[in-house]
């Protein structure tokens, strides 16, 4: 009797041994079925990964062949701007002679006040005005050429002006353009 007690004992260990073990595979196999299903989802995002850079890298080239091309056209302009005449030293002195104290940034802080000399409206709610001192040139002590914008339009206008008695100036439009 008793070796039939330690054979079933040993049969029942044998069964609780060979449960675990299929339980134990079982566990395993669901493991090994999230790493593979884990994995391919990194291979995709990978995947994914590599487009948007390549994606990314077309767009970066794109962009710095634009701003390559805004630079050209920005060194172009800046190089006609240095081709306009400019006022001269003894019409500056003819100036501070009329009471301007410094007449280049005197003239052109008048004329930046002064968007009631523009004959255009502006659109889109915008309103036309000289706001870049950069952009309006004292050409000579009675002239000077001013861009203006109210930020969707812009255009160019040529000025004259004189320095009335009294050292306030006044300004008169010769011609304008609308772009």
């Amino acid at each position: 009797m008793k070796d039939l007690l330690k054979g079933r004992i040993l049969l029942l260990m044998v069964f609780v041994l060979g449960a675990g073990a299929l339980y134990l595979a079982n566990i395993n196999v669901g493991y090994l079925s999230k790493i593979n299903a884990l994995q391919m989802e990194l291979s995709e995002e990978k995947k994914q990964k590599s487009e948007l850079e390549k994606k990314f890298s077309e767009i970066e080239k794109g962009l710095q062949s634009e701003i390559a091309g805004i630079n050209d056209k920005l060194e172009a302009a800046n190089k006609e701007l240095a081709d306009l005449p400019q006022i001269q030293e003894f019409e500056i002195a003819q100036l501070k002679q009329k009471g301007l104290k410094d007449p280049v940034k005197d003239l052109t802080e008048d004329l930046m006040k002064r968007n009631d000399l523009i004959p255009y409206k502006g659109v889109l709610g915008g309103t036309m005005g000289f706001y870049f001192e950069d952009h309006i040139h004292i050409i000579s002590s009675e002239w000077a050429a001013a861009y203006f914008e109210d930020g969707h339009q812009n255009g160019i206008m040529l000025l004259k002006y004189n320095i009335q008695k009294d050292g306030k100036i006044r300004w008169y439009v010769i011609d304008s353009l609308l772009y």
